[in-house]
C-alpha cells in the first residue's frame, strides 16, 4: 500500500501514522489462501479452539523496511493471527488438510484447516521459503553488526589486507 503525499491519517494494519511529505511503502501481501483458523486452548494446551466459523483469508506479508515475513489474518480490524516468521519456527502437517506452528512470541499454537491437500502443501512450501529468507536476513544482519563492531582502525586494516591481492593484480 502506498501513502499519498497528504496529511491524512491512514490506517494500515497494525499501525496508524501521519504522512506529511513523503511516500511510504508498507507491508505487501505476497501469498494468500483460505483456511479455517484455530488456536490451541490456552488452558488445556490440548484442544483446538476455532477462531472463525468459516474459511477466512490467511496471508503472508513482507515488510521491506524491517526485512521480516509475517502471517496475518484479520477479523475486521482485529488481528486473529499476527505471527512473525522466525528461523526457528516449524510448520507441521498433522493430517492431509491440517497444519500447525507455534509462535512463542504470541505464546500460542496456530492451526489451519485447508479445503485440500494442495492448499496445505502450498502454504507449507511458502512457510519454508519465508523461514529460509528470514534465516538469511538474520545472518546478513549479524554479519553487518559484526563488521560495524570492529574498531575503525582494525576495519581499515582488515579491508586493506583483504583487498591487497586484488589491488596488486590491478597494478600489473
Amino acid at each position: 500500500m502506498q501513502a499519498k503525499q497528504n496529511k491524512e491519517y491512514i490506517q494500515y494494519f497494525p499501525f496508524t501514522a501521519s504522512y506529511a511529505d513523503y511516500d511510504v511503502i508498507w507491508e505487501q501481501p505476497i501469498f494468500s489462501t483460505r483456511a479455517h483458523v484455530f488456536q490451541i486452548d490456552p488452558n488445556t494446551k490440548k484442544n483446538w479452539v476455532p477462531t472463525s466459523k468459516h474459511a477466512v483469508t490467511v496471508s503472508y506479508f513482507y515488510d521491506s523496511t524491517r526485512n521480516v515475513y509475517r502471517i496475518i489474518n484479520l477479523d475486521g480490524s482485529k488481528a486473529i493471527i499476527n505471527s512473525t516468521i522466525t528461523p526457528n519456527m516449524t510448520f507441521t502437517k498433522t493430517s492431509q488438510k491440517f497444519g500447525q506452528w507455534e509462535d512463542s512470541r504470541a505464546n500460542t499454537v496456530y492451526g489451519l484447516g485447508f479445503s485440500s491437500e494442495h492448499h496445505l502443501s502450498k502454504f507449507a512450501e511458502k512457510f519454508q521459503e519465508f523461514k529460509d529468507a528470514a534465516r538469511l536476513a538474520k545472518e546478513k544482519s549479524q554479519e553487518k553488526m559484526e563488521l560495524t563492531s570492529i574498531p575503525s582502525q582494525k576495519r581499515r586494516e582488515y579491508f586493506t589486507v583483504s583487498l591487497n591481492p586484488f589491488i596488486s593484480q590491478l597494478e600489473v
